[in-house]
């Protein structure tokens, strides 16, 4: 994601911030299919993704006020 970011490949604006959290949203899907839905990978995963929308949006406001 972070080479994706890099090369601006997520797109501008909103666009972008929807195309990164889709893509976040991929990593947990993936860890979720590939791990069965089952473990402690997928116990921490499910705790971080609690938490990404508020440290998402947060992430968000940051980028926004350094502009």
């Amino acid at each position: 994601m972070l080479w994706k970011i890099g090369r601006g490949e997520y797109g501008d604006g909103s666009d972008a911030a929807a195309n990164l959290y889709a893509d976040f949203l991929l990593v947990f899907d993936n860890c979720y299919t590939f791990n069965d839905g089952v473990g402690d990978v997928v116990s921490e995963a499910m705790k971080v993704l609690q938490n990404m929308p508020v440290a998402f949006a947060k992430g968000c406001q940051e980028i926004m006020r350094s502009r």
